[in-house]
């Protein structure tokens, strides 16, 4: 009888199987995965959005893994804004709980007690490689390199180099020094169809690389970056070297950093030797040079080869040369790539002491990221009609964000507040700012999840395909 009620009844058995998917569903996406949209530019070009482009990644969001743990630092993680509930946010998480952080130069500093002398949390090398802002065009029309001393053979196009005899040429030397332009790292069809963005601050952590296959008679290869008033060497012996040479480090003065030229040989300041080593004559290899958070690395194919710790400057100013001495090489993939410069936002002048339980979170393109450094919150009070007083709290947003103009529905002219909730409400005319406090700090009972991967190519037909882990 069963069998038989049961054929008379599938639909049953269909809402069952409907309902059953729909809360599974409902439990991965609570507990496991989730898809997340990146609508703004915080984040760019780790991770994209431009709405005037139509530029949106989507990412996967791990909600598993910080139901077992702790959120680490450099994670990407998700979480809901601590003073505007309602909306979903996607920063990079930079200070833990029980610190005190600041920014200066450019850089993040960090100390867990008055004690303790600041310094700055190294980044793994993973979220590091991501992090680099690479300066020059996928496909430049023209090289951005410059012969300045000697290099009147050398030819440069794109972004290749063929170095013959001894010479040194800079990349873009006509400016003063290499800044924190907005568009450092975006794709060439991103940086093509959208204006120029302000960029103010030099910045002297870099980083040169290149395919370099040396000539026989070469005997260095050095490339040369400048901060300050300090220039480092990171020098390979060529073919045409002795065959005890070592590959190293140099720290010297800078001559004269106002003008694009570089020091004469002379006494290094400091210096760090890697084991013998150098380079074949028609074998190419990877070669890096970084000055990265106050340290010196020498990169081969991927590999270390010696790293030097240096003291932090104030003074930014930066350069980069490249310099071949002997019979030259070829140079091919040419780029240069800076660091993200943090910059201060409403945190000038000051640090930030990050409570228990709570941590600091921050954009990767801190030239248009609203986080940390700038969370305010407003609070506003009004009596009622009936002599109540009421009060209300939200994200305060200056030039006309929030509190933002409108008008009412008689067409008259009025203030609207979005509260902490994300309800609008228009203000009364007796509403009263009763104060700012700022709230830099995201509760952990706020934070949902990790970003783990960027998997929709969010412009085909720019050519922009995304798809990739996210460190």
């Amino acid at each position: 009888m069963k069998d038989k009620k049961a054929r008379k009844h599938p639909w049953r058995d269909n809402i069952e199987t409907l309902v059953g998917a729909i809360v599974l569903a409902m439990i991965f996406k609570a507990f496991l995965l989730e898809i997340s949209r990146i609508p703004s530019p915080s984040m760019q070009p780790t991770m994209m959005g431009m709405p005037e482009n139509g530029l949106s990644d989507r990412v996967v969001v791990d909600k598993f893994s910080f139901h077992l743990r702790d959120p680490k630092r450099w994670e990407i993680v998700v979480f809901k804004h601590p003073i505007e509930r309602s909306r979903n946010m996607v920063k990079r998480l930079v200070g833990m709980p029980g610190e005190e952080i600041r920014m200066e130069n450019g850089d993040l500093w960090v100390r867990s007690s008055e004690t303790e002398e600041w310094k700055i949390p190294f980044r793994p090398k993973p979220v590091q490689d991501e992090m680099w802002k690479a300066i020059d065009l996928d496909e430049p029309e023209l090289s951005s390199w410059r012969a300045q001393s000697g290099g009147e053979s050398w030819k440069m196009t794109g972004r290749e180099i063929l170095a013959r005899k001894d010479g040194t040429a800079r990349f873009r030397p006509e400016k003063d020094s290499i800044y924190n332009a907005y568009f450092d790292g975006y794709p060439d069809a991103v940086r093509a169809s959208t204006g120029a963005r302000f960029s103010t601050k030099p910045v002297g952590d870099l980083r040169f690389e290149a395919e370099v296959t040396a000539l026989p008679d070469c005997r260095k290869v050095i490339a040369i970056l400048s901060e300050g008033e300090s220039e480092y060497r990171y020098i390979l012996p060529g073919p045409g070297a002795d065959s005890s040479a070592k590959p190293r480090i140099e720290v010297h003065a800078r001559a004269d950093a106002s003008k694009a030229q570089v020091t004469t040989d002379g006494t290094p300041l400091a210096t760090v030797e890697g084991e013998e080593w150098q380079l074949s004559a028609g074998s190419s290899i990877r070669f890096a040079a970084q000055n990265f958070d106050d340290r010196l690395t020498l990169e081969i194919d991927g590999e270390w080869l010696c790293e030097l710790d240096i003291a932090a400057v104030a003074n930014q100013s930066s350069a980069v040369d490249l310099r071949v001495v002997g019979e030259g090489a070829d140079f091919a993939d040419v780029q240069v790539s800076r660091d993200v410069y943090y910059l201060k936002g409403l945190t000038v002048g000051e640090s930030t002491p990050i409570p228990l339980g709570h941590y600091f979170m921050m954009g990767d393109n801190t030239q248009a990221s609203a986080d940390s450094r700038e969370w305010v919150a407003a609070s506003y009070e009004w009596k009622t009609e009936d002599g109540e007083t009421r009060t209300m709290k939200g994200n305060y947003r200056p030039q006309g964000e929030n509190p933002a103009p409108g008008v009412d529905r008689d067409g008259e002219p009025a203030q609207f507040f979005r509260d902490e909730w994300g309800e609008r409400h228009q203000l009364e005319k007796s509403a009263r700012q009763t104060g700012r406090l700022r709230q830099p700090t995201v509760p952990r009972a706020l934070i949902r999840g990790r970003a783990l991967a960027v998997f929709w190519p969010m412009k085909p037909s720019m050519g922009i395909w995304r798809l990739g882990w996210l460190h």
